[in-house]
């Protein structure tokens, strides 16, 4: 990760996520966050040295597979060091106008500095080489800030089937009930609370400590909550579950089609 005003440094065709952060008192903060275009893994543009907060051994995760003795620092401590030191002095409260650049597209958003960082970590996270946060890394290609409960549940769910059925087409065992699911996610909560414990050990403020609630918040929701959520968007899903006969899924009618908004556009699917 590199300040969003320094040059990169990077061959063209990483991906790149440019985060700038505008405060009310007219102060500036930005992060740029480079990614490996083929296995999506975190590319620090210096060698990451850590601190006694991120040594493994340091609250280690109660989940974590990894040997202090092998690896001695907490691959998501390390990557997202400079991110805690860079917004310490911040509340998590505080209003800021948030943009965000990458390869694809621009996203701007008022919001606060919490949900900001929350967007950035996730990206940290599963981008570490942590073996926990691993299995959500695929859903960093098609990254989304500020993304809403049924955004996430629907990007979720996508990529865990998705990854199932590339199992299956490989002969091996495959879970289309989410159960799987469900434990990668209570899996995720024990390193969202492992990683709080560590930032409040070095962050002088709660930005980043509030940033992690809110995805702990979500990672303790999917367990338990899944089938609602999926229950929520299966009316989008309704043009399955039509006879292919005469469904009314099969197209509109030409008097919605002629109703002003309710033109399609492929190009926006």
């Amino acid at each position: 990760m590199q300040n969003a005003t320094d040059p990169s440094g990077m061959p063209e065709d990483v991906l790149f996520f440019d985060y700038r952060f505008e405060f009310e008192d007219g102060s500036k903060k930005g992060v740029r966050i480079h990614l490996d275009p083929d296995t999506l893994r975190y590319l620090p543009e210096r060698a990451l040295k850590g601190d006694d907060w991120t040594r493994l051994d340091f609250h280690q995760c109660e989940t974590c597979p990894l040997d202090p003795r092998k690896t001695p620092d907490c691959p998501i401590a390390l990557s997202i060091e400079d991110l805690v030191a860079v917004f310490r002095d911040k509340f998590s409260y505080e209003a800021a106008k948030v943009a965000v650049h990458s390869n694809d597209r621009t996203y701007l958003k008022e919001t606060t500095l919490q949900k900001g960082l929350s967007s950035i970590l996730g990206i940290l996270m599963v981008s570490s080489g942590c073996p926990i946060m691993a299995k959500l890394r695929p859903m960093v290609r098609l990254h989304l800030p500020f993304s809403s409960v049924m955004e996430t549940t629907l990007k979720t769910t996508g990529t865990y089937l998705l990854g199932q059925f590339l199992l299956k087409q490989k002969g091996r065992p495959a879970d289309f009930s989410l159960e799987g699911l469900r434990e990668i996610y209570r899996n995720v909560g024990m390193v969202n609370r492992g990683m709080a414990r560590r930032i409040q050990e070095f962050s002088g403020k709660d930005a980043s400590i509030n940033a992690l609630i809110i995805l702990d918040i979500f990672a303790l929701n999917i367990p338990l909550s899944l089938e609602a959520h999926i229950l929520e968007i299966e009316p989008f899903f309704s043009p399955y579950f039509e006879d292919a006969a005469g469904g009314e899924g099969r197209g509109m009618s030409r008097d919605t089609a002629s109703r002003p908004g309710h033109h399609v556009f492929s190009d926006d699917l």
